[in-house]
């Protein structure tokens, strides 16, 4: 009796690498990068014209970042923006693009008992969604 072997190379993809939740930079116009600390990405459902976007952002010493959001909220313009994918060594293996405008903005509950980091969350409304693979 012979016992039929596949070879494993035949069963994995070439390149395999799932993308993590953590590898990932923000890019959009008047908001500091580094300061990124979630994104609730959109949810595509055909036949919806309205599609949303959630960043969470921390707030730091110094910074003016929640007097600027404001402003923008206040007088929503839309703005350029980029979600980039990393792959392990830090090249872009997928982009997000899209146009936004802030729709509200909201702050973290303050707590004395708390050691947690003060975050402001904006959602955005997408004026235009776009992926590409690199």
């Amino acid at each position: 009796m012979t016992v039929e072997v596949v070879d494993a190379e035949k069963l994995l993809p070439a390149k395999f690498e799932p993308f993590r939740v953590n590898r990932w930079v923000m890019m959009l116009e008047g908001v500091d990068a580094f300061l990124v600390k979630t994104v609730e990405g959109p949810i595509i459902e055909p036949g919806t014209s309205v599609q949303t976007m959630t960043l969470a952002l921390y707030n730091v010493v110094g910074s003016d970042q929640n007097e600027r959001l404001k402003a923008w909220t206040e007088l929503p313009t839309l703005k350029d923006g980029e979600l980039k994918f990393l792959d392990p060594v830090g090249c872009v293996v997928e982009r997000w693009r899209f146009r936004a405008k802030p729709l509200k903005m909201w702050f973290d509950k303050l707590d004395y008992a708390s050691a947690d980091l003060l975050a402001t969350y904006v959602q955005f409304e997408l004026n235009s969604f776009d992926i590409k693979t690199t």
